[in-house]
């Protein structure tokens, strides 16, 4: 039988309301960001966290990002406001640190930054689908990107609230259709006994690592909700394992199987306690939790 390794705990996002949420609104936001951060699979690398502060009610986006780096809360979060009802849409708001470390280069380049009338600084931000933000909060937070080559590129610091509003951010791209978000579905490690994986002497998944290969026999990755995927081993130089060994592995997440329904997880939400849930900063695409190398990235 096929072993899913421990997930690592996810990450937490914050979003703060503008306005009253009502439960409806809620769990709507919930829904929409399950379905982003793949929730149906019982791995996802991030969970939200919503606050609805009556403190926060009707204030800016600098208000409240002043008001958070007074109680030393200065990682970048979401704000929900009252078009994201209807628009399926929030804001993501980027750390001032990060902001006012990067802005010298920003506008060296030419680009001017965006200041609002009795606003004492540029505040970064994007307004983007809740589906979206799972991705978009691991791109904007991870890796070897920062807030200076995500404003270059034209991620953050593209709307302006106080300016008719463009549509959101990757506002096209239907997260319920796997071909919209093929690149995008995550891996597991897993550990298959004797007879449940196979062996290739040609297949080479990475063209920087030699020939030799293993997955799932297509049966025991049916079994799982999984998709049988050659990958290579690690280390590079590491034999064919023997026939009666375990092997550790990534194998993908089968978009398709039974094994994870839409309802319930999706709707009902992930059932993460997000007071045990990671505040460090994490990585786009699928993380190799404990593996290398990964299936996809």
């Amino acid at each position: 039988m096929v072993v899913f390794t421990p997930a690592y705990p996810p990450q937490i996002v914050n979003a703060y309301s503008t306005v009253r949420l009502l439960p409806e609104v809620h769990n709507a936001i919930i829904h929409d960001y399950n379905i982003g951060s793949f929730a149906r699979f019982h791995r996802p690398e991030t969970v939200i966290s919503i606050h609805d502060r009556a403190d926060f009610h009707g204030l800016s986006h600098l208000d409240i990002r002043l008001l958070l780096d007074q109680e030393n809360k200065k990682e970048g979060f979401a704000i929900i406001d009252a078009t994201t009802a209807e628009s399926h849409a929030v804001w993501w708001v980027a750390t001032t640190d990060e902001c006012q470390f990067h802005a010298e280069e920003y506008t060296g380049m030419g680009y001017p930054p965006i200041t609002y009338p009795g606003e004492a600084l540029t505040l970064y931000h994007l307004h983007v689908m809740t589906q979206a933000l799972p991705l978009e909060y691991l791109e904007l937070t991870g890796g070897d990107d920062d807030i200076a080559w995500e404003i270059l590129e034209g991620e953050l610091a593209r709307y302006d609230p106080h300016a008719p509003q463009e549509p959101p951010f990757d506002s096209t791209r239907n997260f319920t259709r796997k071909e919209d978000v093929d690149a995008f579905i995550p891996s597991v490690l897993i550990i298959a006994s004797p007879g449940e994986w196979e062996w290739s002497d040609v297949a080479r998944p990475l063209q920087e690592f030699p020939p030799g290969a293993v997955r799932l026999t297509a049966e025991a990755a049916k079994e799982a909700g999984l998709v049988p995927s050659w990958v290579s081993l690690y280390p590079f130089g590491r034999k064919k394992p023997q026939a009666g060994q375990t092997v550790e592995m990534q194998q993908p997440f089968d978009w398709d199987s039974p094994k994870w329904p839409w309802d319930g997880v999706v709707l009902g939400g992930n059932k993460t306690n997000v007071a045990t849930a990671k505040r460090d900063r994490g990585l786009r695409g699928i993380r190799c939790q404990g593996a290398w190398p990964c299936a996809a990235a």
